[in-house]
């Protein structure tokens, strides 16, 4: 995956995204998007980060990254990730996710980065629960969606854990220090031969 900035010729694209009835309520206008011209006005100005999360093997876009919700004062923002239905559960969202917070932690200097994430679709996430990120809060029965409420689930990533992620380091090898390259080669090549036998 890769991350574009967000250009006019991609609008048409974000606006079938956020009307996508699988993915509309997911959307920060929870299934009532606006008409396309506000769409686009918001565009423009509602986010701190905007990108297009682009498959780099066809060049084909599947989604979309933002960051908002910044507060320089205390150190924090949000971070949400859209996928366009043929794209979840594919590990992109991870991959552009964590390509989205690597811009920002390397961009500002906030201490966390929040995620929110109702319970109807909190398995898309949770198998980086207290190994990417912690859990910090749990709105009870805070959004109704399908007839019921669900619960809202709060995550944080703290800015030390992030600069000591794996994960990271996977994504962005220019953040690894270079005695830490060293091994992580060595360890890459000894995986790699494993693998052979």
């Amino acid at each position: 995956m890769r991350l574009e900035p967000v250009t006019p010729d991609y609008y048409p694209f974000l606006y079938e995204l956020s009307t996508d009835p699988a993915l509309s309520y997911h959307w920060v206008h929870r299934g009532l998007p606006p008409v396309y011209e506000s769409f686009v006005a918001e565009i423009r100005s509602g986010y701190l980060a905007h990108f297009i999360i682009v498959r780099a093997a066809d060049d084909r876009p599947v989604g979309a990254a933002m960051a908002y919700g910044e507060d320089f004062r205390h150190g924090h923002c949000q971070l949400a990730v859209a996928l366009a239905s043929a794209a979840t559960s594919k590990g992109m969202g991870v991959e552009a996710g964590s390509l989205l917070l690597d811009y920002v932690m390397t961009t500002w200097p906030f201490r966390s980065v929040y995620l929110q994430s109702p319970g109807f679709s909190v398995t898309a996430v949770a198998s980086g629960q207290n190994s990417h990120f912690d859990p910090v809060a749990l709105l009870r029965a805070h959004r109704y969606h399908e007839g019921r409420y669900w619960d809202e689930h709060i995550m944080a990533v703290s800015r030390e854990r992030w600069e000591h992620s794996k994960l990271r380091h996977r994504i962005s090898p220019a953040a690894v220090a270079p005695g830490e390259r060293d091994l992580l080669q060595s360890q890459s090549a000894i995986q790699s031969s494993n693998g052979q036998r």
